[in-house]
């Protein structure tokens, strides 16, 4: 559905292996159950990929959780995916 969703706004999205989807500076990686603790961990394991693809900002797609944090540079945003697919949702209406 993630990626069904990013066709639909044109942005072409990538496949970063298992980590998610690539577009344009933005990782968004799918994390539905996982503590907040769990993706940080990962996501500092992560961190040196991340900036090899020069990635400012991750959002993490959940069924409920909502939180951010940052790692250097990058900013991660967990978000369910209710909000997260209906964030752009004026422009695909118009």
């Amino acid at each position: 559905l993630i990626g069904l969703h990013l066709l639909q706004q044109s942005t072409s999205p990538i496949t970063l292996g298992t980590h998610g989807y690539f577009t344009q500076n933005t990782l968004t990686m799918v994390a539905p159950f996982e503590s907040e603790e769990s993706v940080w961990a990962k996501s500092q394991k992560r961190f040196g990929l991340l900036k090899k693809y020069e990635i400012d900002i991750v959002y993490i797609i959940t069924v409920s959780n909502t939180y951010s944090f940052t790692i250097g540079d990058i900013t991660f945003e967990a978000i369910p995916f209710y909000e997260w697919s209906l964030s752009d949702f004026d422009n695909i209406v118009n």
